[in-house]
């Protein structure tokens, strides 16, 4: 089986779990998926199926999850993650890899949306993926800490997961006017046009499988949108600030409130279907 229907069966046993069975499992569950980008998907997701589908059996014997699996799960899942192949270095690159995508393109729907001419800049996308890597890594360990974590380490842990994640928007945000002006390169008009709405007409084409991805479409729109409009302005030689300054940021809450409904709508309707 792959990685996929390993998750969708293991999440069909669980459903059939009792509330606190469900609880229990869940935690297990999570702290092997923290584990994710320190160990092979398929052989986690594996494993992780096994239990459930072991403590499937067990539990018609009128066993809870606690009988079956004790009272120290972390205990128990470390010595299993001892066992797995592992793939450390593959994973953080995958995950931060992804981060720092969708960090660099939603850079470059800026920079076309505010300026006349897109300029690529390397320097900045390079630190970007390091900064993506990083940060990736760091949360990924703290939150795997965080599940069986006593109440005292998950404050600590809260208050360095919020410090982590200050530091890297913080970094991004004004990072890369620290960084030298190294190997930029002009994209002149209409190229820049035709790059960044084809690079946008693939993600989005990528992102429509899955429903909670395609809340990203309304935002990729909005930016390409004031693209348009700002290019266009120019090209007329329109300077009036309802048409510089209000419309395109109109524009661009306009996208962000449609993703932020999009979001809570799919996450309602996921709750709805677990039956939660």
């Amino acid at each position: 089986m792959t990685s996929a229907i390993y998750y969708g069966e293991t999440q069909a046993l669980v459903e059939t779990f009792s509330q606190e069975d469900q609880a229990y499992f869940q935690d297990l569950w999570d702290y092997f998926n923290f584990a994710g980008f320190l160990y092979e998907e398929k052989a986690l997701r594996e494993q992780v199926y096994n239990l459930a589908l072991d403590f499937s059996q067990a539990s018609g014997d009128g066993l809870t999850a606690t009988d079956y699996f004790g009272q120290d799960p972390k205990g128990m899942a470390d010595q299993i993650l001892e066992n797995m192949p592992k793939e450390s270095t593959r994973s953080v690159l995958k995950y931060g890899a992804i981060v720092s995508g969708i960090v660099i393109f939603y850079r470059l729907l800026s920079d076309f949306a505010s300026q006349a001419v897109l300029v690529l800049k390397p320097l900045v996308y390079l630190t970007d993926s390091i900064l993506g890597i990083l940060a990736v890594g760091l949360l990924f360990y703290l939150l795997r800490r965080l599940i069986f974590a006593e109440e005292k380490s998950k404050k600590a842990i809260y208050v360095a997961v919020v410090l982590v994640l200050g530091i890297y928007f913080i970094s991004e945000i004004v990072g890369d006017r620290f960084l030298p002006a190294f190997a930029w390169l002009t994209v002149p008009s209409p190229w820049d046009t035709f790059l960044i709405t084809g690079a946008s007409a693939g993600l989005i084409l990528w992102q429509w499988k899955e429903e909670f991805a395609r809340a990203f479409i309304f935002p990729i729109l909005s930016f390409l949108v004031v693209g348009f409009l700002h290019r266009w302005t120019l090209a007329q030689g329109i300077q009036n600030s309802t048409m510089t300054v209000i419309l395109p940021t109109v524009i661009i809450v306009m996208g962000l409130m449609i993703y932020y409904w999009f979001t809570i709508r799919a996450l309602k309707k996921n709750k709805t279907e677990n039956g939660e």
